[in-house]
């Protein structure tokens, strides 16, 4: 009876000491808070506020503009090299026939890069990739 008497007690008396703390503390910074920044300044180190107007990365998002386009040649055509076209959007958004040479002893699974003709974004343009792969 006892024991359950102090389970009791305690779950009427927590709230009304928490508010009673809390009062006696309100205008004043948590001493958490408190023990925090003393622990940061002697630590050497800054508080860590962020930025109010964070300046994102130039390449942050750059890599959705990219496109990738599988690109299928046979083993002679790796071999020797080949030209191909390749219709792409400029940044316009018309479009454009791109002429582009897959060199010789080119080999599948390869990825050819062209800079700057991918999907065009606010970041820029990404790039346009032309995958090898045997048909």
């Amino acid at each position: 009876m006892l024991l359950g008497g102090v389970f009791l007690f305690g779950s009427l008396a927590g709230p009304l000491l928490g508010n009673a703390a809390k009062k006696s503390l309100s205008g004043k910074s948590s001493i958490l808070h408190s023990l925090g920044e003393k622990v940061t300044k002697a630590l050497g180190r800054k508080a860590s506020n962020p930025p109010a107007d964070p300046t994102p990365s130039p390449d942050i998002g750059k890599k959705n503009l990219d496109i990738t386009y599988y690109t299928p040649l046979n083993e002679e055509e790796l071999k020797q090299g080949k030209s191909i076209q390749v219709l792409v959007y400029s940044e316009e958004g018309r479009e454009q026939t791109l002429k582009i040479k897959i060199p010789p002893g080119s080999r599948t699974g390869q990825k050819l890069r062209i800079r700057g003709k991918g999907n065009v974004g606010p970041s820029g343009s990404g790039d346009l990739f032309l995958h090898l792969v045997t048909k």
